[in-house]
């Protein structure tokens, strides 16, 4: 076992001594003057985000509240700014207790709150709640496992070990003496590689659901006598998440224009001798718990349409909230500017930086627009302001 350790000592100094320097604009945050807020405010509008008021983002945001809650006291050390849970709490207190008025004066935004506008740009993308069909036993049809995480799935807080690292987290198994990037997907769908050393929680129907189910990240299973199941995020395998349209694209399976969600499916289903090989591209996998109401994010409540995030939680931590600004695209072509309130709730594995899933919803209308998702816009973290903390 102390080689073990050893061995994992001596990847973390290789990655401190010879990561990659990246040389893009790292993310940062600037906070906005009062005229640069009260320019932010203009069309902000419930409506648009798809509530008749701002009083329904109540309960969602009592159980982001409650999330701040269970968790330790810590700092967090952003780019450009430094809050701590405490802060993140009276925040949620205060927009609380502000949002029955908020209808009629949005301006209370700028009153209470310390605007930080998260720069260069924020890519937006987004995610839905999906329904597949499965069992709770295998037989007949229902023959692709969905997996719960891993007895021998290992993680490290390499933070511990580096400050540079901070935040950051290795997932791997040992092999005998020393340690081993976990399973990838090839090896655990192709060569059962964790065939009794995790639960299986269901069975489906078809590959290409799961994998688009672990894209999302949570769901629904409709299982055969009609009644439904939810399905929520429990962990991932920590390989790189690789773009299966990009991918695609460049092979020349499928055009820019057709690498939609549904044109995506619909190439995989109607080429299933092409199926194991474009899958395996993607070696990040992820696993799965059953979950009495959904959609359920990371901090394990309940997702809101059009309000949730997923977020790199080294930038945007889970707890935040804040306002976004960005077009969204609807049928026939067009897009509609949303300037709305978010939460950060969830993460995902393709989610870096300063890159945020918008939780579309559940529904053929939720299904589009997360599919074809895909623009540059704005992200505002809010922060009460220290002289209005109690």
């Amino acid at each position: 076992m102390k080689r073990v350790y050893w061995a994992l000592f001596c990847i973390v100094l290789f990655l401190v001594a010879c990561g990659p320097r990246v040389s893009k604009e790292k993310p940062r945050y600037k906070k906005l003057c009062k005229f640069q807020v009260n320019r932010a405010l203009q069309e902000l509008d419930p409506k648009r985000q798809g509530f008749l008021s701002w009083t329904s983002l109540e309960e969602p945001l009592k159980n982001t509240l409650d999330y701040l809650e269970r968790i330790p006291n810590r700092e967090f050390f952003l780019p450009g700014l430094e809050i701590t849970t405490s802060r993140l709490k009276q925040t949620l207190l205060t927009l609380i207790k502000i949002l029955p008025k908020l209808d009629n004066n949005p301006y209370l935004l700028e009153k209470y709150f310390d605007w930080y506008e998260l720069e260069p740009q924020t890519f937006f993308t987004g995610y839905f709640e999906m329904d597949i069909e499965a069992s709770l036993k295998k037989g007949g049809k229902y023959i692709y496992p969905i997996y719960g995480v891993p007895q021998d799935l290992k993680k490290a807080d390499l933070g511990r070990f580096h400050p540079r690292w901070k935040g950051q987290v290795l997932i791997y198994r040992i092999q005998k003496d020393h340690i081993e990037p976990y399973f990838s997907r090839k090896e655990i769908d192709s060569y059962g590689a964790i065939q009794g050393k995790a639960k299986v929680i269901a069975w489906a129907k078809d590959l290409v659901d799961i994998f688009f189910l672990q894209i999302q990240g949570s769901g629904r299973l409709i299982l055969p006598d009609g009644t439904f199941k939810y399905i929520a995020y429990a962990g991932r395998n920590g390989r790189q998440y690789i773009s299966l349209g990009k991918y695609m694209i460049k092979k020349g399976y499928i055009t820019k224009k057709q690498a939609s969600l549904d044109g995506i499916i619909g190439y995989l289903k109607s080429h299933p001798g092409l199926l194991p090989d474009i899958l395996y591209v993607n070696p990040s996998y992820v696993f799965f718990r059953l979950s009495d109401h959904g959609p359920c994010g990371a901090i394990g409540v309940k997702l809101t349409p059009m309000a949730s995030f997923a977020t790199d939680k080294n930038l945007i931590p889970l707890g935040t909230i804040g306002v976004y600004d960005v077009d969204i695209p609807v049928k026939k072509g067009n897009q509609v500017k949303v300037k709305g309130l978010f939460m950060a709730q969830d993460v995902g594995g393709a989610i870096l930086d300063n890159h945020v899933d918008l939780f579309c919803g559940s529904g053929p209308d939720a299904r589009y627009v997360a599919g074809n998702l895909s623009n540059y816009g704005k992200v505002y973290l809010l922060l009460i302001k220290e002289n209005k903390q109690k």
